[in-house]
């Protein structure tokens, strides 16, 4: 892990778009995360953006639970990303 804003995105932007690199992993995230994040929202969008399952969770265990199950003996790249609100607060702030 590293601070934000410091070129980590075009790594896993190589992973999507080279054959190569796609090859390596079974599935693919990229989940942008807010600075008001809700601890229930990350692994639920998380869940939606590697399954076709739309399914509501009563609980984060529940949910976490599933995750766990659709996650597990696979290869994964997961990208948690909170550049796309610095880049819009710094668009609004240099207005």
């Amino acid at each position: 892990l590293e601070w934000g804003g410091v070129g980590k995105p075009p790594l896993p932007q190589l992973f999507s778009s080279d054959d190569k690199g796609t090859g390596c992993f079974d599935l693919k995230a990229w989940v942008w995360v807010s600075e008001d994040f809700d601890v229930f929202m990350i692994p639920k969008m998380i869940f939606e953006s590697v399954t076709t399952d739309s399914r509501e969770f009563k609980s984060l265990d529940q949910l976490q639970v599933s995750l766990k199950e659709k996650l597990s003996k696979q290869r994964f790249l997961l990208v948690l990303d909170d550049v796309g609100m610095r880049t819009m607060m710094t668009g609004i702030c240099s207005v």
